[in-house]
């Protein structure tokens, strides 16, 4: 397939960089390939907005995106809500102009003048020598601790492979009172910030991960599977389309072998990866019903059975 004919035919070009694991994208390779086509990239910066601040400026904005949305308030000291849209400088002349339409479409009438204030407030609130003595404390954890490679301030474990639950590694954390940013049954993801308490956050941290990869090293030397991908490979059969059945009654049920067979009356998501596992109008099938069970997904709304 001719692939310069696909991207001549793009609007732009959409990415999540950091993502919710902490992997993050080649964006100025990204941004090289996309503008050499004449096109634009945006970028979800959803928990990387802090990357500006660091000793070296790793902000999709500066590595070459156009457009950028940065969701402040998840890593800098901004109220719930906070965020910003930022364009480059180097974006084709209008697009602010254009962006400013579009958002009037979904924005508020009445916004928050607390939380508009808290993000201007920003400069003023950030520490350069908090955020690099951060950045020197969690790469010193990333050397020390089994954990895949990640954003700066981002550590991801993969349970997995150490042999044990997401959800067991991530409860253990809580009772020396660290609570996890995410856990599943494959990994955990821990966030740090200069607001942590180094090192004494980082000793515990330590102690217990490096006590499950004592008792997990012969389990290393494996393959590093990805079970991930095999539990979400599943392609369920479409019963109906979703607008077809947007307003049919549905009911909740507990997830077990009874479901097979019914009908999704909501669609599931999975944060991370966020690929549903069935969505609205699909038929739930044995494959599906492993993937809600491995994830831990109790209930779901099916359509009711028509008497």
């Amino acid at each position: 397939m001719d692939t310069d004919y696909i991207i001549d035919r793009l609007a732009a070009v959409y990415i999540t960089s950091p993502d919710y694991l902490g992997n993050m994208q080649d964006i100025s390779g990204i941004a090289e390939v996309v503008h050499n086509h004449g096109q634009l990239l945006l970028c979800d910066n959803a928990h990387g907005a802090y990357l500006k601040f660091l000793k070296e400026d790793m902000h999709p904005i500066t590595k070459g995106a156009d457009i950028v949305a940065d969701y402040a308030h998840k890593t800098l000291p901004v109220l719930t809500g906070g965020a910003y849209l930022h364009i480059s400088k180097s974006a084709p002349e209008g697009i602010e102009v254009i962006a400013k339409k579009a958002m009037l479409m979904f924005g508020s009438t009445s916004p928050s003048y607390p939380i508009l204030k808290s993000l201007d407030e920003v400069p003023d609130r950030i520490s350069p020598e908090a955020f690099a003595k951060a950045e020197k404390y969690v790469g010193e954890l990333k050397q020390l601790v089994p954990c895949i490679d990640s954003e700066p301030f981002k550590i991801t474990i993969p349970a997995f492979k150490l042999g044990m639950n997401g959800y067991e590694l991530a409860d253990k954390l809580r009772r020396a009172n660290m609570e996890a940013e995410y856990a599943d049954p494959d990994y955990v993801v821990t966030m740090w910030s200069p607001y942590n308490k180094f090192p004494v956050e980082s000793i515990w941290f330590k102690r217990i991960v490096n006590e499950i990869f004592e008792k997990a090293k012969d389990s290393l030397e494996a393959e590093f599977a990805d079970i991930t991908v095999k539990k979400l490979g599943c392609k369920p059969r479409v019963r109906y389309q979703p607008y077809e059945v947007l307003y049919t009654p549905s009911e909740r049920v507990e997830v077990n072998s009874e479901i097979i067979g019914r009908v999704a009356g909501d669609s599931v998501e999975i944060c991370p990866p966020a690929i549903a596992p069935v969505v609205v109008g699909e038929v739930i099938d044995e494959d599906v019903l492993e993937v809600l069970k491995y994830y831990g997904i109790k209930e779901i709304d099916v359509l009711k059975l028509v008497k």
